[in-house]
């Protein structure tokens, strides 16, 4: 075991009922908590490094809403594709971004490669979303979201195409 070294720390009131309430297992007093907080903090600075280590950090970070939300979905009977869809896509998205810097270079984030990544992944959302409305039953709690929102889109996607003809 490593050497120890006494550190004392002053805290207001609240933060010591924070900490004397605070549930962590295998630890117990203020330096068993204070030791497991530290602990807790490197392992996440040293996750933040690649992009497995932010997926874990975005799914923690989800968890609780989406066991909530599944276990409200379960109750009643219902379910949405466009909560899941976009819940998974958060989160990949997010440990995409936040590892951008580690896994695209180590020294400078090459903006092409990024934007080529983001590019990718905003138009896999589009076309999971787009896959909704194509059956009459759109799998969301509310069976017609998909095909309202998607009318502001249609509208511009057209002005899109009359683009792409002209450069034709």
């Amino acid at each position: 075991m490593a050497k120890t070294v006494p550190i004392s720390v002053r805290v207001s009131n609240e933060d010591a009922e924070f900490i004397a309430t605070l549930q962590i297992d295998n630890a117990v007093t203020p330096s068993d908590k204070v030791r497991s907080l530290i602990k807790e903090a490197k392992q996440k600075k040293e996750r933040v490094v690649s992009y497995e280590g932010c997926l874990n950090i975005a799914r923690e970070t989800l968890k609780d809403l989406v066991q909530t939300v599944k276990a409200i979905e379960a109750k009643e009977k219902q379910h949405s594709e466009l909560v899941n869809i976009f819940n998974e896509w958060v989160t990949e998205c997010f440990a995409y971004v936040a590892s951008a810097k580690y896994e695209i270079n180590d020294d400078q984030i090459k903006l092409k490669q990024l934007e080529e990544g983001i590019s990718e992944r905003v138009f896999r959302l589009f076309e999971a979303v787009a896959r909704m409305g194509v059956t009459s039953q759109e799998p969301c709690y509310n069976k017609k979201i998909i095909l309202t929102g998607f009318l502001p889109t249609l509208e511009l996607i057209q002005i899109i195409n009359q683009r792409i003809e002209k450069e034709k």
